[in-house]
């Protein structure tokens, strides 16, 4: 079996992973480490309250989670260019604008572009018209061995000039050997000296304690990030927003882990959320009318177990719990 076999098994294991935990990673350590994988029409906010409140009705009649919402895959010019604008008023650089809308576009000419979405429009964003499978197999009968972007190379990519990270913090990366095997064949996001070393370090897991008080696990977070050197510069019109997620190893061994990230922009139409969702699926951007809308689908996507003896999924700005 050549290596480019195994690596389609692989990856065909990992998006079973997605498909089973609603998410781009598993919510146990197993899962965890063989998904390391783990996202301008404007309605009024009446109509978006109706519509959410017509999906949670929809949800508890039919048992199904959905989640309908305002959203592009970017799949069109217009779509483009508006992300585009939003990413500039938020003060995201040209170079890092460039580089993402070239992702956008590498991915989207790979796949069948009529099974995204172009335009803002409403709909299920929880059940989309592709298959994963088909799009995996799409894009890798164009891009051979090359796995793409996921959420934490298009965060970092986007978001990397607000961030100043020590250079000497402890790197805890080896859930990440995707990332840097993806990184080491296109490493267009590093736009800095020492860069890849600061995405090691923002997206190393965390130890923790084992306890399901969020609060405790935010302070610990926290205190990890001072003491590594990690630091967020102040701009009020973009945020990186990742989902945290709870794993207890053993009966003495716990962690903490960013199992989802992606960057908000705050424009004077709305709140816009930047995502791709996992190597293999497509980039997303979704406008939500407030952060508890935003908080409601991560959870609803990600929030996927019950009964659990760990903590559950946490959302976090930056460096403090989302408001």
């Amino acid at each position: 079996m050549n290596s480019n076999s195994i690596k389609k098994i692989f990856l065909g294991l990992t998006v079973l992973t997605i498909l089973g935990c609603t998410g781009c990673t598993g919510l146990s350590g197993s899962q965890k480490k063989s998904d390391a994988a783990l996202d301008t029409a404007a309605a009024d906010t009446a109509a978006d309250t109706e519509t959410s409140e017509e999906a949670a009705s929809e949800s508890e009649n039919s048992g199904a989670v959905s989640f309908t919402c305002e959203y592009t895959n970017l799949a069109d010019d217009s779509s483009c260019n508006t992300v585009e604008q939003l990413l500039a008023d938020a003060g995201i650089s040209k170079e890092r604008r460039d580089v993402f809308l070239e992702h956008v576009e590498q991915f989207n000419s790979s796949v069948d572009r009529s099974l995204l979405k172009d335009g803002f429009g409403k709909a299920d964003i929880l059940s989309p018209d592709y298959d994963p499978y088909d799009l995996q197999e799409q894009w890798m009968e164009k891009q051979s061995d090359f796995d793409g972007y996921n959420c934490r190379i298009t965060a970092f990519g986007l978001f990397g000039d607000y961030l100043d990270i020590d250079s000497g913090g402890e790197i805890r990366d080896e859930e990440l050997f995707m990332d840097k095997e993806a990184l080491d064949e296109d490493n267009s996001v590093l736009l800095r000296e020492g860069d890849l070393d600061a995405f090691c370090r923002l997206f190393s897991t965390i130890p923790a304690e084992n306890t399901k008080d969020i609060s405790m696990h935010v302070k610990t977070i926290q205190e990890d990030w001072k003491n590594r050197g990690i630091h967020f510069a102040d701009n009020d019109k973009v945020s990186l927003i990742t989902v945290w997620f709870h794993d207890r190893l053993s009966e003495d061994e716990n962690e903490l882990f960013i199992g989802h990230t992606g960057v908000l922009l705050t424009a004077e139409e709305g709140l816009y959320f930047i995502e791709k969702l996992a190597f293999q699926e497509p980039y997303q951007v979704i406008r939500f009318e407030s952060k508890t809308d935003l908080d409601t689908y991560l959870m609803k996507k990600y929030d996927t177990s019950w009964g659990q003896e760990t903590a559950p999924p946490f959302v976090m700005e930056n460096d403090r719990m989302m408001q």
